[in-house]
């Protein structure tokens, strides 16, 4: 069988049985399990909802979709970067075969103009991947939810 690389950007664009199949694999084989999140990532990547874009690449094999790549593009600089690897994930039963993931980010990495920044969990298994193709850590997000922010001023 066939494999192939399969970009979607604002250019391209994205069928609408495309994206849900993109939206179905990155449910099922990302941490994020709120799909509006995830349809937001997708529609900022593809200047659908109002952004500065970004792409997604995906690997197939035939009809299977085995990996997915997506970048959004800040619109920053200096401090910040200008790149957002959202999602960086493959299918459930091709977890043990890292090149295919490993092809995907590189070929994000060329199309990019600027750092790509991405956030990863400790223990997240794709971590020494990252780590092998030059991303290095370089700050500590510490993050405040809404909710307790909320709470926090209203006790003040």
């Amino acid at each position: 069988m066939k494999r192939y690389i399969h970009l979607y950007d604002a250019f391209s664009g994205i069928n609408s049985g495309d994206k849900a199949r993109l939206i179905k694999f990155l449910h099922k084989n990302s941490e994020e399990k709120d799909v509006s999140v995830i349809e937001d990532a997708i529609d900022y990547a593809l200047k659908i909802k109002p952004s500065f874009g970004g792409y997604i690449f995906t690997s197939w094999e035939e009809k299977q979709l085995l990996g997915l790549v997506l970048v959004n593009k800040t619109g920053m600089g200096g401090f910040n970067p200008g790149h957002l690897m959202v999602y960086a994930c493959l299918e459930q039963s091709f977890q043990h075969k890292p090149k295919i993931l490993k092809e995907l980010i590189q070929r994000a990495m060329r199309h990019c103009k600027g750092e790509i920044a991405l956030h990863l969990r400790p223990d997240n298994p794709a971590l020494p991947i990252f780590k092998s193709m030059g991303f290095q850590e370089q700050y500590l997000e510490l993050r405040l939810p809404a909710k307790v922010g909320a709470a926090a001023t209203r006790a003040i």
